[in-house]
């Protein structure tokens, strides 16, 4: 499952190059499966990705700045 979701997310970035209408339905795809892992580190990766990815398509808005801001926490300790 781990994979998967990685690849997902690899895919919703890679998207944005290529038909960025599909970068933000593939990363919360990867955000749906990614509730099956117990790994708090992982699951703020991808949480920051929706975040990152919704900030950049759809603008700025404090929530989904909030969550890039926690997940990057999380991520670097």
């Amino acid at each position: 499952m781990r994979e998967e979701v990685n690849a997902l997310v690899d895919l919703s970035r890679f998207c944005l190059y290529v038909d960025r209408r599909q970068s933000l339905p593939v990363a919360e795809q990867a955000l749906v499966k990614s509730r099956a892992i117990d790994d708090a580190a992982f699951s703020a990766l991808v949480q920051g990705n929706v975040a990152n990815l919704k900030l950049m398509l759809c603008g700025w808005d404090r929530e989904n700045a909030d969550l890039a801001e926690h997940a990057s926490a999380l991520i670097t300790g």
